[in-house]
């Protein structure tokens, strides 16, 4: 069985009863029809800052990226959920989420559109396909122009270097 970078292909067909067939049928439809649009959810709810929807869209991707083994967007997912529900709390309670914790959702999305991208070429390697990466390249243009300066993404590693949110911001 070939070896993928984002994608624990034998983990992937185990989680679906050893059959190869069913699990490359599946992928093929969550690349079809759930990845693109799951990541334009999750892209308007961090846009916009909407901490509940943002975990609630990162928890709807993360199943899917667990059952076709990429472990480690499916890692992101967790830690982006997890980052957008402590920001929700600490919003209700002080009535604004501090900026690291805006800074660390940010930060987040962008290792998770970089590590969504690497599965998207491996799942085409997996089904023998041209990656469409048209639409994930317009969220990361999108998103780093939103949040453009204070961001510096390394491979797998955005680290904010002041403020996430744009000068002139009005969010807060």
């Amino acid at each position: 069985m070939a070896e993928y970078p984002s994608i624990n292909m034998k983990q992937g067909i185990i989680n679906f009863g050893g059959d190869e067939g069913l699990y490359t049928n599946l992928m093929d439809e969550f690349d079809k029809n759930s990845l693109t649009q799951l990541m334009k959810e999750v892209h308007q709810n961090v846009l916009s800052l909407a901490f509940d929807p943002i975990a609630k869209s990162a928890h709807k991707i993360k199943s899917g990226f667990g059952y076709i083994g990429a472990e480690r967007a499916q890692q992101l997912c967790v830690e982006l959920e997890d980052s957008a529900i402590m920001a929700h709390k600490e919003s209700q309670a002080r009535g604004k989420a501090d900026q690291k914790s805006i800074n660390q959702i940010v930060s987040k999305y962008l290792n998770l559109i970089q590590e969504t991208k690497m599965v998207k070429r491996d799942m085409s390697r997996i089904l023998q396909k041209h990656p469409d990466m048209r639409e994930l390249e317009l969220l990361e243009n999108q998103a780093r122009n939103r949040f453009t300066s204070n961001i510096e993404i390394g491979e797998h590693d955005a680290t904010v270097k002041q403020q996430a949110c744009c000068a002139g911001c009005n969010i807060f």
